[in-house]
């Protein structure tokens, strides 16, 4: 079975182009994959679908960033498990969970969404 198979991922990224681009990503994986534009659209979908494995978001974004998104989930979720990315090289030292540098390669977001899911897969 496929280890994606059954694992909810929520995209966060105000760009539609990335964030279709990184849903299709991960849809062709096998991940079930959720979207949403900034960090108060993420929170709504999350309330909706509590059953998500993992949040991918950007850093950047309006009404709410990915810094308030992370905190915001951090109130709930004791270690939320999330990847950040960003096209801005210098926030990758201020966040406390992994980050991708854009421009990135399908294969290394695949691969680190992979490497973080692991843990939770051993322990379901």
């Amino acid at each position: 079975m496929n280890q994606a198979t059954g694992r909810t991922v929520l995209v966060v990224e105000d760009q539609d182009e990335v964030r279709t681009l990184v849903m299709r990503t991960l849809a062709d994986e096998g991940y079930r994959v959720l979207t949403a534009c900034d960090g108060i659209e993420a929170l709504e979908v999350l309330e909706a679908d509590p059953e998500v494995s993992l949040v991918v978001s950007d850093l950047v974004m309006p009404r709410m960033d990915g810094f308030e998104l992370a905190n915001h989930l951090s109130k709930r979720v004791p270690s939320p498990l999330m990847l950040f990315m960003s096209g801005y090289g210098d926030h990758h030292t201020e966040i406390q969970h992994p980050y991708l540098q854009k421009p990135f390669a399908p294969a290394t977001l695949c691969r680190e969404v992979q490497r973080l899911l692991l843990p939770a897969q051993n322990q379901a």
